[in-house]
């Protein structure tokens, strides 16, 4: 999205320093404007030398998916994060004191007001060109700093309870007693192939290949991924499940015929202690977001020798997927 903006000014005339816009960020429907150069007032500090927007016109390249939004956050909180840490830090670099203006006859003058020692020190600057613009630049930052630590309380709160209207989502706000309905016009295949969100994690150790061209992490999933394909169950592979704002990978997730999801991990490392504590907090946070062994979760191991017995994943796929097709 490309936002333009135009600048107009009030009063007698324009200020001499270049008013160089870096970006805009569109929120809660107002343009905010953030400038890549310190703002320059003349020695009247007029208010009037401040720009304000005259109009503004958006330029959308593209439609943002519904899916997108989560994405386009928190790409937008690390930004305002990002924007606040430089503001902060070039505060911490300003003069001390505060700037103050007093009407005297005619005209204006200018102070610097700071503690020196615990008293209470006020200097006229009104010549003092750099100064002032140091001074008014701080009060330019404070109220920049004010803004984005707002925008990232508010990011951070939606972030926190926002779910994506997508069908794994959807379905766990519905009781267990409508979902032998069909609830969806969608072929369960045509869902197994739609984008979705899957796990980018260490994806240089998926080193196996299914028959479909599947990239899986272990032996054993490849033997799981071929009985699926052998049996026409639809499924995706690693999808993203987010519980309490925390995201899981399912090896595997599959739908019944109303549209419930079916999970299934598998645990290849079992001799491994720090991976079967692991596997066992996640085992007790899907549990507390109702997903369960002979409910809507299957669970497989690897022997002592690392390998998955082919009757096992035989019994599961008939016993637990196929009969709720």
């Amino acid at each position: 999205m490309e936002i333009v903006v135009q600048f107009s000014y009030t009063g007698e005339k324009k200020p001499t320093s270049s008013y160089a816009l870096r970006r805009a960020v569109l929120k809660n429907n107002t343009l905010l404007a953030i400038f890549s150069r310190k703002i320059n007032l003349d020695n009247s500090f007029s208010r009037n030398c401040y720009p304000f927007f005259e109009n503004t016109r958006k330029k959308t390249t593209r439609e943002v998916k519904v899916t997108q939004i989560k994405e386009i956050l928190e790409r937008m909180l690390a930004d305002l994060q990002n924007q606040l840490q430089k503001a902060n830090n070039e505060l911490a670099g300003s003069p001390t004191g505060s700037l103050v203006k007093v009407k005297r006859g005619k005209g204006y003058t200018i102070f610097r007001v700071y503690s020196d020692q615990g008293k209470r020190v006020r200097k006229v600057i009104t010549q003092n060109e750099e100064m002032i613009n140091a001074l008014a630049r701080k009060v330019y930052l404070r109220a920049e700093a004010d803004i984005l630590r707002r925008d990232i309380e508010a990011a951070s709160a939606f972030l926190q309870i926002y779910e994506e209207p997508v069908f794994d989502n959807i379905i766990r706000h519905i009781p267990e007693r409508f979902l032998h309905y069909k609830l969806t016009e969608d072929d369960p295949d045509s869902w197994a192939t739609q984008p979705y969100r899957r796990s980018g994690y260490m994806p240089e150790r998926k080193v196996h290949t299914t028959s479909r061209g599947l990239r899986v992490r272990s032996k054993s999933e490849l033997l799981i991924a071929e009985k699926l394909y052998e049996h026409g169950i639809p499924f995706r592979y690693e999808q993203i499940l987010t519980i309490d704002g925390i995201d899981y990978a399912p090896d595997f997730t599959a739908r019944g015929s109303d549209g419930a999801a079916i999970y299934w991990e598998h645990c290849g490392l079992t001799s491994n202690r720090g991976y079967m504590r692991k596997h066992w907090q996640k085992m007790q946070i899907y549990a507390e977001a109702g997903i369960t062994p002979w409910k809507n979760l299957i669970v497989t191991y690897d022997d002592e020798n690392g390998l998955l017995d082919l009757r096992t994943v035989e019994s599961e796929i008939i016993n637990r997927i196929k009969k709720r097709y």
